[in-house]
């Protein structure tokens, strides 16, 4: 019989959000037309910018430097991809802290309490996700590690470019909001711009 034809590659994790040095192992899925996984392919891996994050030949992402990246892995003409964040990290203790990160363009303050126990926390920059709208450029950051929780509710600041807000638009209007892996945004209730510093803070 014909060999089987790929009609797409699954790509996971689809996101991650990296420092320096840390790595993650992505796995690729090819799949028929029917959405059936086919084995016995040659999957090969590249990365849109290695000195950000590297990617071996088995899918093993190593995170370089500062920035975002994406990672294809790509059989039978077909190609899936992962959205790579490489971040600053700081770690916080129970007893809180402060992290500052982007170029002083995010603080995230910790009351005592939130957090359980020593974590390094990660700030990096990433690209809209597809199909968003409403976004300021430069704007978007993902924070880790994923699935974090806090008793005690954090403190989010985050500076804006008031420079791009498109015509029109008062820096009043501006609000932070959360992105899930679903389809929209989540509006933050209780955000506060300061037009002064161009900053926008919520818990």
């Amino acid at each position: 019989p014909p060999a089987p034809t790929v009609a797409t590659v699954a790509v996971l994790p689809a996101t991650a959000t990296l420092t320096a040095t840390q790595t993650v192992q992505l796995t690729a899925t090819p799949k028929d037309s029917s959405d059936n996984a086919l084995s016995g392919q040659t999957i090969s891996w590249s990365s849109t910018a290695p000195g950000v994050a590297s990617v071996s030949s088995s899918g093993l992402v190593t995170g370089v430097a500062v920035g975002t990246a994406s990672i294809t892995a790509t059989t039978g003409g077909k190609s899936g991809v992962a959205a790579i964040s490489v971040g600053e990290a700081t770690t916080i203790t129970a007893a809180g802290g402060t992290v500052t990160a982007a170029g002083g363009n995010v603080v995230l303050t910790f009351p005592a309490g939130a957090l359980s126990a020593t974590t390094a926390i990660t700030v990096g920059p990433v690209d809209a996700p597809a199909g968003s709208t409403g976004t300021l450029p430069g704007s978007i950051y993902e924070f880790g590690p994923t699935g974090t929780q806090f008793p005690n509710a954090i403190t989010a600041t985050i500076k804006y470019n008031p420079s791009l807000l498109p015509a029109g638009t008062a820096e009043s209007d501006l609000h932070l909001y959360t992105w899930n892996g679903g389809s929209n945004w989540t509006r933050v209730l209780g955000a506060r711009v300061d037009i002064i510093q161009h900053t926008i803070t919520a818990q």
